[in-house]
């Protein structure tokens, strides 16, 4: 292979690793830059309203209607609930989930929604995929309409807090003239 061609692939080679430490979630300095800007964003809005964080939803790690679907076809289905690791949830999410109590911490008005309490069993040490044979998810970590209105609740009882519709109203108004 000609020179050229060699120094071109190397070269191809280094921006393709460069570009993808660049974007990783795992690189602790993109880390570092999204929570900076999360945390600026909170910071923006709760100056001037109420707001509400939702902790991240447990991650199934695999497409869930895909593995559903082959079960079936297989005839493997499991006895029980699909789960994934209560563990593992908290792992992942904690970075997450501390920026936001970090930022609720002596603010009152931001409040933080644990999706846990309504997806996960601490007890057993499990997130349910699917509850009462029903799944709730479309892929591997985002939640079906019957899965959010599993948490539904936890969040109507914290966006009803402190609410001042005569300020509330003030917003829209100067939100809609804009």
């Amino acid at each position: 292979m000609p020179l050229n061609f060699r120094c071109l692939e190397v070269v191809e080679k280094a921006l393709e690793d460069s570009i993808h430490s660049f974007w990783r979630w795992d690189s602790a300095d993109r880390r570092k830059r999204v929570h900076s800007l999360i945390e600026l964003r909170i910071n923006e809005l709760s100056a001037q309203l109420n707001v509400v964080l939702g902790a991240p939803i447990p991650e199934a790690g695999w497409n869930v209607p895909m593995t559903l679907a082959k079960q079936r076809m297989l005839e493997t289905v499991p006895e029980g609930e699909l789960t994934t690791s209560y563990e593992r949830y908290l792992e992942r999410s904690s970075p997450i989930v501390d920026l936001f109590e970090k930022r609720a911490r002596g603010n009152d008005r931001i409040r933080v929604v644990s999706v846990a309490d309504a997806l996960c069993d601490a007890n057993t040490g499990s997130c349910f995929i699917t509850l009462k044979g029903v799944n709730h998810y479309p892929d591997d970590d985002h939640l079906l309409v019957k899965g959010a209105r599993l948490i539904a609740p936890l969040t109507g009882e914290v966006v009803r807090f402190d609410r001042d519709p005569a300020r509330e109203s003030s917003l829209l108004s100067n939100i809609e003239s804009k």
